[in-house]
């Protein structure tokens, strides 16, 4: 092992009773793990690190790429836990693979949630590939201050960020664990975020109305403080960031300007006066410009992201409302509401090449790797273009899918964020319908949705992936960030269908960062100890669990105001109970669910300043046995 402030580095362990051709092809694999902190500091338990594995064939040296590792974490006791059994390793693999119940590891690097942005002041998680307990694929509810506007995730750290600006505040979500850290104070109107390519700073746009509050405020997205308060010109504000993550590019349409912000001084170095109305922005890597978008004119002006000059302008039509680019940068897609098009340009010659209809009022665009989504307000398709058709002079024509029965508009929910984005799988797209109450799965250039997630009487107004799966890297190297569990031993199950290989390694993490980390502090870890989660409606059941400290692990008694809540899935009732201590940091109380259906069981405490989005909840099901 080296010094801590250097890469810790944990090669792979081999188990000398598993038979080869069980665990390795004919040619041999090697694995080569390395727990990695972020940011040069020190692998310590909350800390945040980089779990990488370099994959390569023993013969010949050669990195195994485009492969889809599997990555389990789990507690043990230490490394004497090894001469349980040679197959104490295949069995843990084979026991998540089969996702037992018993077996849910600390950390899972085997899969994605699918998260919702609500109507209401909650995000839905949905496990896609399993469901809780047998009943749901509801997998966890994050209770809000206020409903979600937009939201933007550091995967690095494990945190999503989610703008509500009824409240002034932006939530800091832990997607390791799905509960708030932290709210913290944005401006009068935060609206638009996103988060730097590097990921240092969170921005966020504050549409306040008054002029000198009116700009974006940054946030250090590792101290989860606000890092500046910048004005720029008054109205809403759309952003774009330069490749290197030095600039970031600010929109105000009431003064039709693009604002400079330097990333590094934290300052606006220059306003651009686009002339129109400017509501979308965009970066091209392929022509390293940014292109902003004028809603009055329809006019793209572009903006050469290193030396802050405009290089070009050209024409669409009025009625431009939003301008994403493809993922090499090389085609852009500028939505218009007032036309029901998308005009598509091509970055390598700054001008608009084809106009293509979509469904009534587009307004939102995304991409997987070969296809562009557009979204629209006044019908339930979605309209699909293929990239590879766009270099010729008549592209095939645009595929038009039926997503639900309604049209969105048939709902008031509406939001910033996205209402489609793309799943991991590569050629999958995941699209929310507010009207339908539904998250829809399509698969590219089928004539019709694969399936769909139902939320449960909450209408989801946007959409996003928590990856937890390893990402390549090229050069045969997988990696993916994690925030490290509690101090102690851990083994790390690695797992490859095609060619087949089951690998375990040790991962010891030291202790000290967490009682250093203020976010911690005064957090309780909840067990719940009733084991019965099915029950009839209307039966009157005790519930029980345990309190304790998250630092100290030591019982937490005398908590003379804990409330339960029970709350159907849907929203629709819930029932608020006290629940009284019973000794060695137990509590008890009973309750009753009055029809069939999905509940959400949640604690709180005034006294000890734990809302009921700071604890663990539990899921019920009320149904006849």
């Amino acid at each position: 092992m080296r010094n801590n402030s250097v890469v810790f580095i944990i090669l792979f362990c081999l188990f000398a009773c598993i038979a080869a051709d069980s665990f390795a092809d004919s040619d041999g694999v090697r694995i080569e793990f390395s727990a990695i902190p972020l940011n040069a500091g020190e692998l310590r338990e909350g800390g945040h690190a980089t779990m990488r594995f370099r994959i390569t064939n023993t013969g010949t040296g050669e990195p195994l790429t485009s492969l889809r590792p599997m990555v389990w974490i789990d507690r043990t006791n230490g490394p004497g836990e090894r001469s349980a059994g040679s197959l104490a390793c295949e069995d843990r693999v084979g026991a998540h693979l089969q996702r037992r119940l018993g077996a849910r590891p600390d950390i899972d690097l085997g899969g994605y949630f699918i998260l919702t942005m609500n109507s209401d002041a909650s995000l839905s998680v949905i496990d896609p590939m399993n469901g809780v307990k047998g009943i749901t694929q509801l997998y966890a509810m994050v209770t809000l201050d206020a409903p979600g506007e937009d939201w933007a995730a550091d995967s690095d750290r494990g945190k999503l960020f989610v703008t509500m600006p009824s409240v002034r505040k932006v939530a800091v979500v832990d997607t390791g664990t799905f509960k708030v850290l932290k709210n913290i104070d944005a401006g009068s109107a935060p609206g638009r975020i996103a988060l730097q390519p590097d990921g240092a700073y969170v921005w966020i746009g504050n549409n306040a109305g008054d002029r000198d509050e009116s700009g974006v405020v940054a946030i250090d997205a590792e101290r989860l403080t606000v890092a500046a308060r910048i004005p720029t010109g008054a109205g809403h504000h759309d952003m774009a960031f330069s490749e290197n993550s030095r600039y970031v590019f600010v929109t105000s349409d009431k003064d039709r300007t693009v604002s400079v912000i330097d990333t590094q001084l934290l300052r606006k170095i220059k306003d651009i006066e686009t002339g129109g109305v400017p509501v979308a922005i965009a970066f091209s890597q392929a022509s390293g410009a940014v292109y902003a978008a004028s809603e009055d004119d329809g006019v793209i002006t572009v903006i050469d992201a290193q030396r802050h000059e405009i290089t070009a302008r050209f024409g669409t039509a009025p009625g431009i409302a939003a301008l994403r680019f493809s993922p090499d940068g090389r085609w852009g897609f500028a939505v218009n509401a007032k036309k029901d098009l998308v005009h598509i340009i091509d970055a390598m010659s700054n001008r608009a090449v084809h106009s293509v209809g979509t469904g009534a009022a587009p307004y939102q665009v995304a991409f997987t790797g070969k296809a562009a989504y557009i979204r629209s307000q006044g019908t339930g398709d979605i309209t699909l273009i293929h990239l590879s058709d766009l270099d010729t002079n008549a592209p095939r024509a645009a595929l038009r899918i039926p997503i639900g029965q309604s049209a969105p508009q048939a709902s008031p929910s509406y939001s910033l964020a996205p209402a489609l984005f793309p799943a991991p799988e590569g050629d999958v797209m995941l699209i929310t319908n507010p009207a339908d109450t539904l998250t829809y799965y399509y698969r590219e250039d089928m004539q019709a949705p694969m399936g769909t997630f139902k939320n449960y009487g909450r209408s989801p107004r946007a959409v996003r992936v928590v990856d937890r799966g390893l990402r390549e890297k090229g050069d045969g190297t997988y990696t993916a960030g994690i925030r490290l569990p509690e101090s102690g031993a851990y083994q790390v199950a690695f797992f490859i269908d095609t060619p087949k290989v089951v690998e375990c390694f040790e991962l010891t993490v030291p202790p000290g960062h967490r009682l250093s980390n203020k976010h911690d502090k005064g957090l309780l870890k909840v067990e719940f100890l009733t084991r019965e989660t099915k029950i009839r409606p209307g039966e009157k059941v005790g519930l029980q669990f345990r309190l304790t400290d998250a630092v100290s692990n030591e019982p937490k008694d005398g908590v003379g105001d804990l409330i339960v809540l029970a709350s159907l899935a849907s929203g629709q009732w819930q029932q608020r109970y006290q629940a009284k201590p019973v000794g060695g940091g137990i509590y008890e109380t009973q309750l009753s669910l009055p029809r069939q259906g999905v509940y959400y069981v949640f604690l709180s405490s005034p006294s000890l300043k734990a809302g009921f989005n700071r604890m663990e909840h539990l899921v019920l099901q009320a149904a006849d046995k």
